[in-house]
């Protein structure tokens, strides 16, 4: 068999067809050899030129040059039909692949060589045109297509009819499915390929593959007729599909034999859909009772998973997995054909969060019917079932497949040898949308989940403060700080989780007697980035600023929101405040220019009606200064912000942009809280929106913690507009603030 890295199924699965091939073909009395490429004892990942370009092609198994001698040598007498199992869907490394068949056809001088799908799955199976494919590959004499089960399991007639000339054998499968013949092989070098396949490689291992894992079949075809799906090749495509199912006391003899003759450890399903099956508790209740380990990647049916059947795989599946498609429930029935409510799919998501089992959930965008707002909520249900339930989505582009019923609604989307898109790219524009929406839409997702990995720990240290400042958010908070060792014992929690930064914050955190103790410790445990935020006060003494400056520190915020004392010491309620927190910034940046490892410093403005007009005469006075960066912060309904100090936020995006245009060049520039509708493009890449806060978690002074965007999420809404915003999915619309700011004993707040 030959594979390349393009492959998009299952690469460590790709012989698995094949060997079932084989089985059929020894039942019927012939002797069948298999030259399996992964499990040869150097089996791995390679990289072969393309010798027409150079190009450099990954190749899984052995190097393609490499298997017309080996084979040769590997077989012990002269065969009478040459198969080589070539999956549908490897087109890019064809040109290496061409000259491997034309050395097995003169290796192999007189023998027909066949190239054969062995195909196992309903998006796998491809409608061939074999005269195109055959001009690709010199020496081959046919190509047999879907299953092949059927024309495997009658060697002499496939023979024969290759020998009157057949190009084409149409062989889909008929029964249930063999058992592949794993004692046809070096099982332990095909073990130690799983191993080496995901050691070496860059692919995700979401089901535990490795020694002991074998692919395997309960099933084959499906009942159902999904839009993108070929489960019933030879037939229309239309309505109900054939179901064929392994009787669960046969199953039970295959694994027997597999575990005792072929260390199978973990059985890997790849049914179209396995748990149509009714016998499927019972099912899983035996696989528990063998005491395997078990995986179904291709998905289940979520609308017949209960949570007793989700319990019992607890602790034997790496991740449960279950297809959605889309989130609207009339599409899903009626135009993609799956006949499920996603409501089915939350449903699972639940039950697998209580029972602590990993959930993956598949979904595709981009049907020919759909709209842009379609896509977005399908995108934005994925989001829902990660955030609430840890549900991880895998979302994909629809693809047509020729064969499939997609096919027909946009035929020729795709070659049928063309580059494979379902990952990568929309191989068509749905008729309701503009070229480049379903790459915008799949960036914007990615960007989220991206944002989503838990990243950051803010630990409020103390509420106390020197200044009072209009807006803050602490402001109705009781005066109170976390005990130092308290503060050392959540440092080491959040890092035992894995977590690299974190940000002390306050209140004002100089004001907490410990603060470079728990600096210095964070920075001895291992916290890459280590902030402050500070409103600068202490620092205008030289001594404290250069204590925190070598304390541990890797980054440092000072709030300052004026450019004179009348505007400053008015929005912080304390006279002096600005001549004092200038000195701070004076003090940071001196110490910063003669240190041979700065810190990442910057300079805070939260923007309200009373320094709006101000802002563009701050920026210009902190660079001139030589502040590195600068971050205007929006405000946020919390604590003491309240209608009236919120400014025109149209008239506040337009003085930051001014300011970027005038001093971006020289400064790093970002916003803070801002919705990002009210920015032009060009100025997205300065926007530090809630989606960053995703993955940070906030932790106040009484030690409650929250995911800090979800946070902020209780204070937007989404009005009308935002169905159609391009920022949809990584914005929750606009906050809205109370006529007056919260009082004590209300919900107060967080600096952002």
């Amino acid at each position: 068999m030959m594979l390349d890295g393009e492959y998009i199924d299952y690469p460590w699965a790709a012989d698995m067809g094949a060997l079932c091939c084989a089985a059929r073909a020894a039942a019927a009395g012939w002797r069948v050899d298999v030259f399996d490429s992964l499990a040869q004892p150097d089996s791995g990942w390679f990289d072969e030129p393309d010798p027409e370009d150079g190009t450099l092609h990954r190749v899984a198994g052995i190097p393609f040059g490499d298997v017309a001698p080996r084979a040769l040598e590997f077989v012990a007498a002269p065969p009478d039909l040459v198969v080589v199992a070539n999956h549908p869907f490897m087109w890019d490394s064809r040109r290496l692949a061409s000259g491997m068949t034309a050395a097995l056809a003169a290796a192999f001088d007189g023998v027909p060589v066949v190239m054969a799908d062995c195909a196992v799955g309903g998006m796998l199976y491809v409608e061939r045109e074999a005269d195109r494919l055959l001009e690709s590959f010199p020496g081959v004499a046919a190509v047999v297509a879907y299953s092949g089960e059927p024309a495997f399991a009658d060697p002499a007639g496939l023979i024969a009819a290759i020998r009157a000339g057949s190009r084409l054998v149409s062989a889909p499968a008929e029964g249930a499915p063999a058992t592949p013949m794993w004692d046809a092989i070096d099982i332990g070098a095909r073990h130690a390929f799983n191993v080496r396949f995901f050691q070496e490689g860059d692919r995700p291992n979401p089901f535990g593959i490795g020694a002991g894992a074998l692919p395997m079949l309960s099933s084959s075809g499906c009942a159902f007729d999904c839009v993108f799906c070929t489960s019933n090749p030879g037939r229309s495509n239309h309505g109900p599909g054939a179901y064929r199912a392994v009787p669960l006391a046969d199953l039970e003899d295959r694994l027997y034999l597999m575990k005792r003759a072929s260390g199978l450890r973990r059985a890997v399903f790849l049914d179209d859909a396995a748990n149509l099956r009714p016998d499927f508790p019972a099912m899983l209740r035996m696989l528990n009772a063998m005491d395997l380990s078990y995986e179904f990647p291709n998905g289940l049916r979520a609308d017949r998973l209960d949570a007793a059947t989700i319990d019992l795989m607890k602790g034997r599946v790496t991740t449960l997995s279950v297809s959605c498609e889309t989130a609207d429930p009339a599409a899903l029935r009626d135009q993609v054909g799956k006949r499920m409510d996603p409501a089915a799919v939350e449903a699972v998501a639940a039950a697998a969060a209580m029972s602590g089992i990993p959930l993956m959930v598949h979904f595709i965008i981009g049907f020919p019917w759909e709209t842009l707002a379609d896509v977005r909520r399908t995108l934005d249900f994925a989001r829902q079932l990660f955030e609430k339930y840890g549900a991880v989505p895998a979302v994909q582009f629809a693809t047509p497949v020729p064969g499939s019923r997609l096919w027909e609604m946009v035929p020729g989307a795709i070659e049928p040898e063309g580059q494979a898109a379902f990952q990568h790219s929309p191989s068509f524009v749905p008729a309701a949308m503009r070229p480049g929406d379903l790459e915008a839409a799949m960036t914007a997702f990615s960007r989220r989940m991206e944002a989503a990995r838990l990243s950051k720990v803010i630990i409020n240290v103390t509420y106390d403060c020197i200044n009072s400042c209009e807006f803050c958010a602490v402001s109705n908070r009781v005066r109170k700080q976390i005990p130092t060792e308290r503060i050392i014992a959540i440092l080491d929690e959040h890092r035992a989780r894995g977590i690299e930064n974190v940000d002390f914050d306050g209140g004002e955190p100089m004001l907490h007697p410990g603060i470079l103790d728990v600096v210095r410790h964070a920075a001895l445990t291992g916290f890459r980035q280590v902030n402050v935020t500070s409103n600068g006060r202490k620092l205008a003494d030289p001594a404290t600023a250069r204590a925190l400056f070598e304390s541990g520190i890797t980054s440092l915020l000072i709030s300052l929101h004026g450019d004179c004392p009348g505007v400053h010491d008015a929005i912080t309620g304390k006279p002096g405040s600005f001549v004092e927190t200038l000195a701070g910034i004076d003090n940071i940046l001196a110490l910063n220019r003669a240190a041979a490892n700065p810190v990442d410093f910057g300079v805070n403005v939260t923007i309200c009606r009373h320094n709006l007009d101000n802002i563009e005469a701050l920026a210009a006075m902190m660079a001139a200064r030589g502040v590195p960066k600068m971050n205007f912060q929006f405000l946020t309904p919390f604590g003491a912000a309240a209608a009236a100090l919120v400014p025109d936020q149209a008239m506040v995006a337009r003085h930051v942009e001014n300011i970027i245009r005038s001093v971006g060049a020289g400064m790093r520039i970002y916003v803070v809280n801002a919705q990002m509708c009210l920015f032009a493009p060009e100025f997205e890449s300065h926007l530090l929106n809630d989606l960053q806060k995703l993955g940070r978690t906030m932790v106040f002074v009484w030690e409650e913690e929250v995911n800090l965007f979800k946070y902020l999420a209780e204070k937007r809404v989404r009005r009308p507009q935002c169905t159609e915003c391009p920022h949809f999915l990584v914005c929750d619309g606009f906050y809205e603030f109370p006529e007056t700011g919260a009082v004590d004993g209300e919900d107060g707040g967080v600096n952002v």
